[in-house]
């Protein structure tokens, strides 16, 4: 590739130095290009998975604002104001903790989604 015996030593001596420093450089170079990949990758992914479980919680937050007002609300009508409210809000808790763990359980299909499209196509599942 490069003949480095046509040269004197001291002069040798300083293109294997400067081949050495354009090496060290194209290297340096196509590292941080990858870790820029690599960062924009996972972001990407992080946009997703976030924007998939704003969704869900949007989705979780309409079921239980229907569920309170069709199902639970109508169960305490004749129940004083006070009791109503305490008892529509440990419904309401039981709600969100079996919504932890419905998310805690789809989990892993949310961390493997890797575009758009699969986000789209998990969201429409839990339609």
């Amino acid at each position: 590739m490069y003949e480095l015996n046509q040269y004197p030593d001291n002069q040798r001596q300083k293109k294997l130095e400067d081949l050495s420093d354009i090496i060290l450089e194209r290297e340096k170079i196509q590292r941080d290009n990858k870790e820029a990949a690599r960062l924009s990758d996972l972001k990407q992914k992080s946009i997703l998975r976030l924007e998939v479980e704003e969704e869900l919680f949007d989705k979780f937050n309409r079921f239980k604002k229907k569920i309170s007002k069709e199902i639970f609300e109508p169960l305490f009508n004749d129940k004083s104001e006070k009791s109503k409210e305490k008892f529509l809000e440990v419904f309401e808790n039981i709600l969100k903790n079996r919504w932890a763990f419905w998310l805690d359980k789809v989990k892993n299909s949310i961390d493997d989604i890797e575009t758009s499209q699969g986000k789209n196509i998990l969201l429409n599942q839990f339609d």
